[in-house]
């Protein structure tokens, strides 16, 4: 009797866990990809600034857009790839480069948006696995 008890109360320390992280997974936060699909309209923007505030901290990449005679900024940090440094055939290391190609200050990218909340907004192609 004690060792069924111990076996219910295993897979019920078990089945909880999954049970919550199921039901995160289903219905928690849409995530970044799901306030995206709210944004349609988009602009062209300025790149203002691309900034790194240390070797432990995201690039930052701040633009600015116009809608209908309005001006607002998105601040976001820089999506990075990375790929592999090779001496010849040997892999020595890894070299981080925005998803996006290279951007620099005063160059002009595409920013999508919610048209019914312009301040709601996103730098199209910065989108990412590595965000340093």
């Amino acid at each position: 009797m004690r060792e069924l008890a111990g076996v219910i109360a295993l897979c019920v320390a078990v089945m909880i866990p999954i049970v919550i992280i199921t039901i995160v997974v289903l219905f928690g936060n849409p995530g970044r990809k799901g306030r995206i699909r709210s944004m349609t309209a988009q602009c062209p923007g300025l790149v203002l600034s691309v900034k790194s505030h240390g070797i432990d901290t995201p690039w930052r990449i701040r633009v600015r857009y116009e809608v209908d005679g309005v001006a607002y900024e998105v601040v976001e940090s820089l999506a990075l790839k990375s790929s592999v440094i090779k001496a010849g055939p040997i892999p020595i290391g890894q070299r981080k480069t925005p998803v996006m190609g290279r951007v620099r200050e005063g160059d002009t990218v595409i920013v999508i948006y919610d048209p019914d909340k312009p301040s709601k907004s996103h730098i199209q192609h910065n989108d990412g696995w590595i965000n340093n």
